[in-house]
């Protein structure tokens, strides 16, 4: 009899972590629209946003053969696949997490510069520990900035990176704020106020 309760007592030990990994909330996350800026160095800070989504951080494009020096040809410029190094907010459907405590699989940006279709990790821990499914924005680019140096001293012209800026989906509708709402309700009053007033004086 000792025997047969050892025996499920430790079925239920083994089983327990399968039933609480089958409990983990899976968060499917849709990204509408995505924005990026690029410095001279090649650092990015970007951010995505979704209904009651936005995250932000930071990386680097993998671009050293041309945004770091000068720039003979621009023939020879292509986007390359941005690297997260961390994330500076993280709000996930209403719910704010410590950045720290999100994680994603490879990768947000393709090798070739743009968003990936998806992309999968998780977020929070403990309690609000939560597998996260990303869709990402299809389409959009990277736009360049550079400055142009002309032939000087017997040196040749050459270009040098200055700025860039990426973006892909639909921007999010601006949401007037309530004391907006009240001042235009308030001008339109006023003004139908003074029409009505004028054809009054004209009678």
């Amino acid at each position: 009899m000792k025997r047969i309760r050892s025996l499920v007592a430790l079925a239920f030990v083994l089983s327990a972590p399968c039933a609480y990994a089958d409990s983990i909330p899976i968060l499917d996350i849709n990204i509408t629209y995505a924005t990026a800026s690029m410095g001279p160095d090649g650092g990015v800070v970007f951010a995505l946003f979704g209904p009651g989504t936005d995250i932000t951080g930071y990386g680097g494009m993998a671009c050293f053969s041309w945004c770091s020096g000068p720039i003979p040809d621009l023939n020879a410029v292509s986007a390359a696949q941005v690297f997260v190094g961390a994330f500076l907010s993280v709000n996930i459907a209403g719910t704010s997490y410590n950045p720290d405590l999100l994680s994603l699989n490879c990768c947000l940006f393709s090798p070739s510069g743009d968003l990936s279709g998806s992309v999968s990790g998780f977020v929070g821990q403990d309690v609000t520990f939560r597998y996260l499914n990303l869709t990402l924005p299809g389409g959009g680019g990277w736009n360049f900035n550079f400055d142009y140096f002309p032939p000087m001293n017997g040196n040749p012209a050459f270009y040098q990176f200055a700025s860039g800026s990426f973006t892909a989906g639909t921007p999010p509708a601006v949401t007037p704020e309530p004391g907006t709402l009240g001042l235009m309700a308030t001008g339109v009053v006023g003004l139908g106020g003074a029409i009505r007033r004028r054809r009054l004086l004209r009678r």
